[in-house]
């Protein structure tokens, strides 16, 4: 794959942190300016951004955050956010911290100062290795697309241009792993002979219902508990809270079919 990285241009970038709610919706606009003729890009809702971004999102209770939108001639040009997640730091060590939500136009330029502006910021706190991106946690929209770019994402998938992966090493990161999507098609869902032997030993053991919506709550703390245990050894793995769940839980509520868990 052979892509063009731009080339710094003359105006100067600055870099400001996101300290008020009009900076916040700028934060939140970005990506509409930078996949602005990206057919394959699907823009996320407005308003489940701004409450993901808010306090009342349950990730905070156990994180802190900061965000700075880059800018040149005063207009907007990119974003970047850094984190230090208590939950992640239980599990993988003290001094580790996330990046997340990159956007930008393709200028080394302004991914230079962004990150520094954010590894700035995890150094002043302690932090002495830094993964990402995560939005905010691997539980949420994590990594960076480096091949597919012909596709749109699904559900909780990210979209990046081109320029990202490239532009991201160029600040010294490395992939540290690979996350793959996949596409199937439903006929692909038929016969499976290993499934038919674990049936056959297992059927009368093993109840299959669908997911009852009237009592969606409860089945979502059956569902958290079988995805943490289910996960709990893959890599960057941190548990769902109860909280974060049901967050998740009520914004996929009104996209899921009847009958599909």
């Amino acid at each position: 794959m052979t892509i063009n990285i731009g080339t710094a241009i003359d105006s100067p970038v600055r870099v400001d942190p996101v300290t008020s709610r009009g900076d916040l919706q700028k934060f939140i606009a970005i990506p509409w300016k930078v996949y602005a003729d990206d057919k394959f890009w699907v823009p996320p809702l407005k308003l489940e951004r701004r409450l993901h971004l808010s306090s009342h999102n349950s990730y905070f209770k156990n994180a802190e955050w900061q965000a700075w939108l880059a800018f040149r001639d005063n207009v907007p040009v990119g974003r970047i956010s850094a984190q230090i997640d208590a939950v992640h730091q239980k599990f993988y060590g003290a001094n580790s911290g996330h990046f997340g939500f990159i956007e930008a136009e393709n200028d080394p330029e302004i991914f230079k100062k962004l990150f520094e502006a954010a590894e700035d910021w995890l150094i002043e706190r302690g932090v002495a290795y830094v993964t990402g991106p995560f939005n905010f946690s691997i539980n949420q929209e994590s990594g960076v697309l480096v091949e597919g770019f012909d596709t749109p994402p699904s559900i909780l998938m990210p979209h990046s241009r081109q320029w990202y992966g490239p532009l991201i090493e160029g600040q010294g990161y490395r992939p540290a792993m690979d996350m793959l999507a996949y596409w199937m098609e439903s006929k692909v869902f038929g016969e499976n002979p290993v499934m038919n032997k674990l049936v056959k030993r297992y059927g009368p053991k093993v109840q299959i219902r669908p997911l009852n919506k009237k009592i969606f709550n409860q089945e979502l703390e059956i569902l958290r508990n079988i995805f943490n245990d289910a996960w709990s050894n893959n890599w960057g793995f941190i548990p769902f809270s109860k909280e974060e769940f049901a967050e998740l839980g009520a914004g996929l509520k009104p996209f899921v079919p009847d009958g599909y868990i």
